[in-house]
């Protein structure tokens, strides 16, 4: 068993500071966003370290989902 966890990192790619949204439990109780984005650029889960599994692996996903409509159709493609 191995794995993969993705989270957002000090400095960017060109070394600069990551200018990183604190997340606000109070506020996505009240769906109160103040940000939309998933890890905070496109291709954020799939440019560089793509997580990659075999034909017929078993991977767990655990997604954590707030915000304004309380539900998010995330859905994997590839």
């Amino acid at each position: 068993q191995s794995e993969f966890y993705h989270e957002p990192p000090d400095v960017e790619d060109d070394g600069r500071r990551s200018s990183q949204v604190e997340f606000s439990y109070p506020s996505a109780l009240r769906e109160e966003a103040n940000v939309v984005v998933f890890n905070g650029h496109e291709a954020a889960l799939t440019r560089d370290k793509p997580l990659k599994a075999r034909v017929g692996e078993t991977v767990r996903i655990f997604f954590g989902n707030a915000g304004p409509n309380l539900t998010s159709s995330f859905h994997i493609i590839g």
